[in-house]
């Protein structure tokens, strides 16, 4: 069994990291030739960066916090203050993974390039498809369109997606993405243990077992957490200007606490590499 974040074919993931290569080279056409996007332009490029950054569901953790908050501010000790309002939270944001694009560029690009103006002209000399693609997260889908015949297959399918919430099933696939159990891979069998954060991916322990001419042989490897920054996150750092200058309050404040975290991260790199 192989843990996986994101239940999409690897046809269209290959497709997403393409069109995200393009996403961001757009970008950084506009933000360089000091072209100025149109307000709808400008929104469509602003809900794709949210979701390749991921910052919906940051609000939604923010908002299931601070609605929760006021009910438990009269309780004695901070962990019982807190522990319901973070919990809400963490309910929330596993929500709003659930409904996040699988591929934010895809659908990003079958909508760009049918524009008039300079945003669609240079998205169509970047990459014009020859047709457009839909892509769905498989985790997302509660069942095929005949089973709402009924209000009980409705009303089951509304309760299994809240339960999924309420145990927090997609934040912990994308929390153990990667992490495999008795998995078959080239002729071996792979047990291991991935932690993938925001901010860092630590792989716990990788246990291998392969069949040799002596026998079965076993390797165990551990390792120590490392730290990470996303490549969309990296992307966006480099087009700062514009977006600061384009973002509403909440995303301005959003990209205010992450940029920081980018250049401390890119600085240590510059000064390793030297």
């Amino acid at each position: 069994m192989l843990i996986s974040a994101a239940d999409v074919s690897s046809a269209a993931l290959r497709e997403e990291i393409q069109r995200r290569k393009d996403f961001f080279a757009l970008l950084n056409v506009v933000a360089h030739r000091m072209y100025t996007p149109t307000t709808v332009e400008w929104r469509l490029i602003d809900h794709c960066l949210g979701e390749i950054n991921y910052r919906f569901a940051d609000f939604s953790f923010l908002a299931g916090f601070l609605l929760v908050m006021p009910i438990c501010r009269h309780k004695r000790t901070a962990f019982s203050r807190y522990v319901l309002p973070f919990y809400a939270g963490l309910v929330a944001y596993d929500n709003a993974l659930r409904l996040t694009n699988p591929c934010p560029a895809v659908t990003f690009w079958n909508s760009v390039v049918l524009l008039d103006g300079h945003l669609g002209e240079t998205a169509r000399q970047i990459y014009a498809p020859k047709c457009f693609y839909k892509v769905e997260n498989g985790h997302r889908q509660t069942g095929a369109p005949v089973r709402y015949a009924t209000f009980l297959h409705l009303l089951w399918d509304t309760v299994s997606v809240t339960a999924g919430s309420l145990l927090l099933q997609t934040l912990l696939r994308y929390t153990f993405n990667r992490s495999s159990w008795m998995h078959e891979s080239g002729g071996s069998t792979v047990t291991s243990l991935v932690i993938s954060t925001r901010l860092f991916i630590w792989n716990v322990f990788a246990l291998k077992s392969e069949d040799t001419s002596v026998g079965r042989e076993y390797t165990l490897r551990l390792s120590l957490p490392h730290f990470i920054v996303s490549p969309g996150l990296v992307h966006s750092y480099r087009s700062r200007h514009l977006i600061l200058s384009r973002s509403s309050f909440g995303s301005h404040m959003w990209y205010l606490a992450h940029f920081p975290w980018v250049y401390c991260l890119s600085s240590k790199g510059r000064s390793q590499g030297e």
